[in-house]
């Protein structure tokens, strides 16, 4: 996962192939969260600084060389 709030871009790479962009705010985001999950959530994703959080859903999981810089 990659997020670049100067270029307003998220992406996600699988096996070095980006699989998935995304703007990071604008009609294109906001329509994104409205039809999702977290549509009741109020200030979803608004706020560029916070927590991380890492999901699963219900396996076991495993995480390794996770990296957070500022670039």
């Amino acid at each position: 996962l990659s997020i670049d709030y100067n270029a307003n871009k998220g992406s996600v790479k699988l096996n070095n192939v980006e699989i998935v962009t995304f703007p990071l705010s604008g009609p294109e985001w906001d329509a994104l969260v409205d039809n999702s999950k977290f549509a009741d959530w109020e200030d979803f994703a608004k706020y560029k600084t916070g927590k991380i959080g890492l999901q699963d859903h219900g396996d076991k999981v495993s995480y390794r060389n996770i990296k957070i810089r500022e670039l």
